[in-house]
């Protein structure tokens, strides 16, 4: 009876743990995290599938000039790989869209090829630029995608604000061999953010999606685009539901929480 009751209770547990939801997360100090904590850092994770990960200028400067920052940098992967979680790459700067600055963005792809990262998420959004014409923008950005595409092997994740998820922009992503948009639509109304993705997906089935949602401080974003005011086991059975409603669409990937830093700031 006590062996009937033990090997049920291993079940229920396998089951439980397999039902977890890994989510993929906004990571842009998370390098600076690691060197603090070294492994525990990953230990200390909440259910991760991926790392989106961004250098900040003073640490890309060390990488170039101090071998025992490239070493921990090398540590920081390998480690990554030991709890199956994925580091991507993760460059932002809006200014990356004027064709002026491909260069830059091509340059820094080329400084971070000797490191073993999963794929390249680009940040590029409009917001904030001086000069903003969207048409221009997006035949800048295609061509800046093209461009990328030539100089890595790596997959190449862009975020597009759902606002921007229009036909033709998405047509234009496609045609640049994207192959992953990330759609940030913050908002805490399950309903709509559904049925805007479920929409788009069937509505572009060659192109794959995930959906970036956030947990940034009322600071930063309204108690309407945050799920901070939520707490941490709250927004996550939100999140497990936005997922599940998702999920049916092949051409789904994952859910993506701007940011790490902010979920473990949250409430419980």
């Amino acid at each position: 009876m006590k062996i009937k009751s033990l090997f049920l209770g291993i079940v229920i547990a396998s089951t439980l743990f397999s039902n977890d939801l890994k989510l993929s997360w906004y990571s842009w100090d998370g390098f600076r995290e690691y060197k603090k904590h070294k492994e525990m850092f990953f230990k200390d994770l909440p259910a991760t599938k991926r790392l989106f990960v961004s250098f900040s200028a003073k640490e890309i400067t060390e990488l170039k000039f101090i071998e025992s920052s490239k070493e921990e940098l090398n540590t920081f992967l390998l480690q990554a790989k030991k709890y199956n979680i994925k580091i991507e790459l993760l460059l932002g700067d809006n200014t990356y869209a004027y064709p002026k600055n491909h260069q830059d963005l091509l340059d820094l792809i080329e400084f971070f090829k000797s490191y073993n990262f999963s794929a390249i998420q680009l940040d590029i959004e409009p917001s904030g630029l001086i000069s903003y014409d969207e048409k221009i923008w997006i035949e800048n950005i295609s061509t800046l995608l093209l461009k990328v595409n030539e100089f890595t092997k790596l997959p190449i994740g862009f975020a597009l604000n759902h606002s921007l998820a229009k036909p033709y922009i998405l047509k234009k992503l496609q045609n640049s061999k994207v192959d992953e948009l990330v759609i940030m639509y913050y908002s805490v109304n399950s309903l709509n953010l559904q049925n805007k993705l479920n929409e788009i997906m069937k509505k572009n089935k060659d192109l794959k999606f995930s959906l970036a949602l956030s947990i940034e401080p009322l600071s930063i974003l309204s108690k309407e685009e945050t799920f901070a005011t939520y707490g941490k086991k709250k927004a996550m059975l939100k999140w497990k539901d936005i997922y599940n409603s998702l999920k049916n669409n092949k051409n789904f990937v994952d859910i993506v929480i701007q940011s790490l830093h902010d979920y473990s700031e949250a409430k419980q």
